[in-house]
């Protein structure tokens, strides 16, 4: 998924004269050039241990070509090669001097063991219903399945979850295992939020065209989306002296969209 930065600083005023407070912003540079993310070669690993490793480049349309790496999106690297991997899942981001990034996820296997195949479904925000189902193949014995610091168990498959990122670990008696991170979305899209605030927060006097940022611009709204979630939680999106209030669900709607975004 590529990322849009904005490379402004922002300066927080209000309006004299109306009942809007807004973003004030410096022109707006975004990242519209594609970061493609390439798997140059990769070798899985033995069981039971992390010898496996993934050697990637990145390249874009323009002339561009000093990109940094990272593996855990914190700490960043110009070498390609990443060693040392146990089997599992592996979030690759690739970033610019701009600040311009995209991630690729890519998998590390077991060589002769067990290895696994997952789905997951999407999520409600007020009414957990996320599922993991997990296939498992080349396994030694019974196999079992674990999400974050729970209960290991028998069973392969995972339901009423919330929107979330969840660690999973599958393992079998020869101690092999695989140790996987699965995205449960939220089933909440850009429309929905998209109708809450043209609903409340938008109109001609606010967001509606006549100051930035114009929240009729999905872009702008995937932009400031952390901000609309601070604004709307603390209650001063709409603000009071509009007359016009968000019901909680709508708050709430907003605020599991923006932690659940991809």
């Amino acid at each position: 998924m590529i990322n849009k930065h904005s490379l402004s600083l922002f300066a927080f005023i209000l309006l004299i004269g109306t009942s809007c407070t807004y973003t004030k912003l410096d022109p707006i540079i975004l990242c519209d050039e594609t970061i493609e993310i390439i798997l140059v070669e990769k070798d899985g690993t033995d069981c039971s241990t992390s010898n496996g490793f993934l050697d990637i480049s990145a390249s874009v349309s323009s002339d561009q070509n000093d990109f940094e790496y990272s593996i855990d999106g914190t700490n960043f690297q110009t070498a390609t090669r990443f060693e040392g991997l146990s089997a599992g899942s592996y979030e690759i981001t690739a970033r610019t001097a701009e600040g311009c990034d995209a991630k690729q996820t890519f998998q590390i296997e077991n060589k002769s063991g067990l290895n696994i195949q997952v789905t997951a479904t999407d999520s409600n925000c007020d009414d957990p219903s996320g599922t993991i189902q997990v296939q498992a193949s080349d396994f030694s014995g019974t196999v079992t399945y674990q999400l974050d610091d729970n209960q290991a168990q028998d069973n392969a498959s995972f339901s009423a979850l919330e929107p979330g990122t969840y660690m999973l670990t599958v393992r079998d008696d020869a101690n092999c295992e695989v140790v996987q991170t699965v995205e449960v979305a939220s089933n909440l899209g850009l429309e929905q939020i998209k109708q809450i605030l043209n609903t409340s927060c938008v109109n001609s006097s606010c967001h509606g065209g006549n100051q930035e940022p114009d929240f009729r611009e999905d872009d702008n709204i995937i932009e400031f989306r952390d901000r609309i979630m601070a604004r709307t939680t603390a209650g001063t999106m709409p603000p009071a002296s509009s007359g016009t209030t968000l019901e909680q669900s709508a708050i709430d709607d907003i605020a599991c969209w923006v932690e659940n975004f991809q």
